[in-house]
């Protein structure tokens, strides 16, 4: 450490810094800094999103229930759906109305699709984010709210003394930088500063949820989109009868706008906490994107005309490590959707676990479908360090559990809980695990949060 302390450029003092700013990281800087934080963010991108904007996860999946089609995601969560998002029409298929026209709270936004028809209906995602959108969005919110973002960042190292991080390292173009706040949220998806900084966690590289590296194409021709749709996986079935072998799933197809289509099918399996295989499999996903577009060119006349528009700038990640935390939220819990007291939040999800061991046309993996269920505040509280809180897929929760708690709305409505309890650590001068819930509830509820399941309309 003594050559990091010769080399430091800047020193950063924030009340509360926030590592990643992704959709838990983008709500936690925000809300932290709207109850009056300084605030700093850290990412390691040109712009805010995470698998939103680098890795082009654009389908809106957690922010309703399955069953009602009803919003359970409020709050900073919903704020940016409006700012960013666009719902497809159900008879239409290739028109999108934007979210900011629209009554959220009261509109059916996800239609009700039996677990058989999930790859072919074509409107089984039926909101998404706009990706460019979503970084001016991201930006207007994060800059508004007066948190201060290091843009191209790097968390590197972490510095504890006894039960508490001491200082974060940070690499960027000043070279080596350090900050010393008060309270640090750990957004990074991977759970790095709570791993380096001793926090226990569990990871199964073995037999982790595949990536995906998405890819749109432009230039296609149909006039059914629905029949486009089931075409698309009847070709790759044929295909691998016919020996082509691609490490995919499904695949899962998706429309931006007339003739702009997107697939989510490559399925990776790498441990992203590891810098070689990271590499690697960035490299085999692009192969695979590659062989199959050329088979939608080579068997479907609907692209012979079609071009790659282009793929998400990074491989999309499902899974790494997950904390332990003060509670770890079971798969048990949200399929009985078993209440607790300490709820910061909705999420409505499937368990949809991407199995490494399975590839193939058709191939999907766990789909367990859940109503809204509560996610614990204590599963964002990490053990052993003190000044710690942990937001977004790497939060503490079992590997099916985590299958659903993954996705983007949810990442955000567990980022606002963090940003808000972070800011009453400052204020009260406490620890994350002594913050007071009530308060920290009373909060969310006062700025949109939904933290209550609806248990009456029939599921």
């Amino acid at each position: 450490m003594e050559f990091f302390h010769a080399a430091m450029k800047q020193v950063y003092e924030p009340d509360v810094l926030v590592c990643g700013l992704g959709p838990a990281g983008i709500s936690a800087a925000v809300a932290a800094a709207r109850m009056g934080a300084s605030v700093l963010g850290i990412e390691k991108c040109g712009f805010a999103g995470g698998n939103i904007t680098n890795a082009n996860v654009i389908g809106v999946c957690g922010a309703t229930d399955m069953f009602t089609g009803r919003l359970v995601a409020g709050g900073i969560t919903k704020e940016l759906l409006g700012m960013s998002g666009f719902l497809r029409d159900p008879v239409d298929y290739d028109k999108m109305t934007p979210l900011s026209e629209i009554d959220m709270e009261t509109a059916l936004l996800y239609p009700h699709v039996a677990k058989a028809d999930n790859l072919t209906h074509p409107n089984f995602v039926s909101m998404i984010y706009d990706a460019e959108a979503f970084k001016l969005a991201a930006d207007k919110i994060l800059t508004e709210a007066g948190v201060r973002i290091l843009y191209h960042s790097f968390v590197c190292d972490v510095e504890t003394n006894g039960d508490r991080i001491h200082r974060v390292i940070v690499a960027n173009k000043d070279g080596l930088s350090e900050i010393r706040a008060k309270t640090i949220i750990d957004c990074t998806g991977d759970a790095d500063v709570a791993a380096w900084a001793g926090v226990p966690y569990d990871i199964r590289p073995e037999f982790m949820q595949s990536g995906t590296t998405m890819f749109v194409c432009g230039n296609v021709k149909y006039d059914d989109y629905a029949e486009l749709k089931v075409r698309c996986i009847e070709t790759f079935v044929q295909a691998q009868k016919d020996g082509h072998h691609l490490k995919m799933f499904g695949p899962a197809v998706g429309r931006l706008r007339k003739g702009v289509i997107n697939f989510n099918m490559t399925r990776i399996p790498y441990n992203q906490t590891v810098a070689s295989e990271y590499t690697q499999a960035e490299i085999d996903a692009r192969i695979e994107n590659k062989k199959a577009f050329d088979i939608l060119k080579s068997y479907m006349p609907e692209f012979k005309d079609a071009y790659m528009l282009y793929s998400g700038p990074q491989l999309g990640c499902r899974e790494t490590r997950h904390i332990h935390g003060l509670y770890t939220l079971l798969a048990k819990d949200i399929v009985d959707r078993v209440p607790c007291e300490d709820s910061i939040g909705l999420a409505g999800c499937p368990i949809d676990f991407h199995d490494p061991s399975k590839m193939g046309a058709k191939c999907g993996g766990v789909m367990e479908y859940v109503s809204a269920y509560p996610i614990p505040y204590r599963t964002l509280v990490p053990q052993k360090i003190n000044n710690l809180l942990v937001a977004g897929r790497c939060h503490s929760a079992e590997q099916l559990a985590a299958a659903s708690t993954r996705v983007a709305p949810t990442c955000s409505v567990m980022g606002e809980a963090a940003g808000v309890a972070a800011a009453m650590t400052v204020r009260d001068h406490c620890e994350p695990a002594a913050v007071s819930v009530s308060a920290l509830q009373d909060r969310l509820r006062q700025t949109g949060g939904i933290l209550e399941p609806d248990r009456s309309e029939k599921e």
